[in-house]
């Protein structure tokens, strides 16, 4: 197993750069931290390019899954100095466990509509962990895919994946303009829900039993139109 030991290391300075955005966006790129959501992620076969592991974290007993899930993958793992590791972390406790990864989600233009699907439209949702949060509750709900809308979105963001505790790896998460995913899912015939304050219908009245989509819009804009 490669070992670094050195903070000016190209590979650590590369796991730095992916912090940002727009570094991830050119990459085609995110950065997963933690060892639980590393798991879910090779369990759920989003593909993992490196897997960095502190020293410390190497005692930890329960190292074989992780290690076999990246061997099954194909995944390079890699040990960092608990130093090194310490820089690159980008959680104020880490555990030791990080790993690079490709971009999460597919764009609507690849994506097939079940007709008979529950889906969440995410339109605008501009805080990381309130995304990743809807992604966990979405799973725990059996939502079929999350469809991304609107600007500000950052789903690679480290806190969004920190804050869905890996469910984000368990859902498909499409990405799309909002006319785009309104048009989708209007032409596969489901119906589309929204919670508004001058809504004239109790959301007790309505049948969610049939093929359905809920809208949630932005924190400080909420739904556009």
């Amino acid at each position: 197993m490669k070992k670094i030991e050195s903070p000016t290391n190209a590979s650590v300075k590369y796991l730095v750069s992916l912090r940002k955005r727009r570094q991830r966006q050119a990459e085609s790129r995110t950065l997963i931290e933690g060892r639980r959501e590393v798991e879910r992620a090779l369990l759920n076969q989003h593909p993992l390019q490196q897997l960095y592991l502190s020293s410390k974290a190497l005692t930890v007993s329960d190292n074989g899954t992780l290690f076999r899930l990246a061997e099954e993958a194909g995944t390079e793992v890699i040990e960092l100095s608990d130093q090194v590791f310490n820089k690159v972390a980008y959680r104020d406790h880490p555990d030791g466990v990080i790993a690079v990864g490709s971009t999460i989600g597919a764009t609507i233009d690849t994506w097939s509509v079940n007709k008979n699907g529950l889906y969440l439209i995410a339109d605008g949702i501009e805080k990381p962990g309130n995304l990743g949060a809807m992604a966990r509750t979405a799973e725990a709900t059996c939502i079929d895919a999350i469809l991304i809308c609107g600007e500000g979105t950052d789903i690679d963001n480290p806190n969004t994946i920190r804050a869905s505790q890996g469910s984000i790896f368990a859902i498909p998460m499409i990405t799309g303009e909002r006319r785009q995913v309104i048009q989708r899912l209007k032409k596969a015939e489901i119906t589309i829900y929204a919670a508004m304050p001058n809504a004239t219908r109790s959301y007790w009245s309505c049948n969610f039993q049939g093929a359905t989509a809920f809208i949630i819009g932005s924190e400080s804009k909420g739904l556009d139109g």
